[in-house]
């Protein structure tokens, strides 16, 4: 069952149940493994078009948990925020203004 109480199918069933749908496992044997009615499996699958959805994964450019932790401890500690990004090894952020487009000029 899905923890919390909350409806739904937990990340263990779901990744059981697209590993029995690879399979070619029915329906109703995927419902009977996960102890679940046939019908909120069927509803399931037909939500994401029989097709299991891509994993996700953190986009590159976001901060790791460490990255986060030294920003953290720094504002803690009160560095400037252009300290904390030398010590990441990103580039302090410049608020430049825009350039005005030329009818404002």
């Amino acid at each position: 069952m899905a923890q919390g109480g909350r409806p739904g199918f937990s990340a263990n069933e779901r990744k059981e149940l697209w590993k029995r749908r690879r399979e070619g496992q029915t329906i109703a044997a995927i419902a009977a493994s996960l102890s679940r009615d046939p019908r909120n499996v069927s509803r399931f699958i037909a939500k994401h078009g029989g097709i299991p959805p891509q994993e996700r994964t953190r986009a590159s450019r976001a901060l790791t948990l460490s990255d986060r932790e030294l920003i953290s401890r720094g504002l803690a500690t009160g560095q400037s925020l252009r300290a904390i990004a030398q010590s990441l090894g990103a580039a302090a952020v410049d608020h430049q203004p825009r350039s005005q487009p030329p009818w404002r000029t």
